[in-house]
């Protein structure tokens, strides 16, 4: 139970740094 809500948090969390990445370099990238 643990392990998998551990396991669940680091996935979205790594989704979110993601897109959050993403959507800075794109914006850089239209700003540019």
């Amino acid at each position: 139970m643990t392990q998998r809500l551990i396991m669940a948090v680091s996935v979205l969390s790594a989704l979110v740094i993601a897109g959050v990445f993403i959507w800075y370099v794109a914006v850089n990238y239209v700003l540019a």
